[in-house]
């Protein structure tokens, strides 16, 4: 069975073990908007051009009754549009840990783990038989470890189904990337994002 496969299967469990276990509570998604840039972890914070992605995730709290701190795991999905590279799809989940401060402000720090699919923009071509054809676009497999901090708010502090707005700063590397010249090539995300829960009893 491929790395991927059994990847795959492991982040499905998880995500089916996290729903069942927030069915009476609600389930917990995150949304985000991000740009992405290819630099040095923490050199920069805003870039340009924009190079746009978007982050679905859910979690799975593993702290039964938090009060100022919490240990949480996500898993979740994102696709960023790289307009000089590529575009990719990747499936993550990662282990955070969470400090909530009175006024409702928080602040995170998440560790993970991800499995890339990248996709050129650009047709390439070979040279065949006399002649040149465009190749297939598959596809190319990376492993996506990942670093984040983040500072929320939560609009209703006292709530633990309640609404968050969130800044999220993440580093990760793709490797992979070019076997012999770059083995691992660095970005940085910017997030902007929501958290809200879904069938949460009122």
């Amino acid at each position: 069975m491929h790395t991927k496969t059994i990847y795959s299967s492991l982040l499905i469990g998880l995500l089916f073990s996290s729903l069942v276990y927030a069915q009476e509570k609600g389930i917990p998604i995150t949304v985000s908007a991000f740009n992405q840039a290819t630099s040095m972890p923490f050199s920069e914070l805003l870039t340009s051009p924009i190079h746009p992605g978007i982050a679905v995730a859910t979690e799975l709290n593993y702290s039964k009754q938090p009060k100022h701190s919490r240990l949480f795991q996500t898993i979740g999905a994102s696709y960023y549009y790289h307009r000089y590279l590529n575009q990719a799809v990747t499936v993550f989940s990662e282990m955070g840990y969470e400090y909530r401060f009175k006024p409702g402000i928080e602040l995170s720090a998440l560790l993970g783990v991800g499995y890339m699919r990248s996709f050129r923009n650009a047709t390439e071509y070979a040279f065949e038989n006399g002649s040149y054809s465009a190749t297939k676009n598959t596809g190319t497999g990376r492993f996506a470890p990942s670093f984040s901090l983040e500072t929320g708010y939560y609009l209703h502090p006292k709530s633990i189904t309640s609404l968050k707005l969130f800044v999220r700063y993440q580093v990760w590397v793709e490797y992979p990337f070019s076997l012999g010249f770059i083995d691992l090539m660095p970005h940085n995300n910017l997030h902007l994002g929501v958290k809200f829960f879904i069938g949460a009893n009122k």
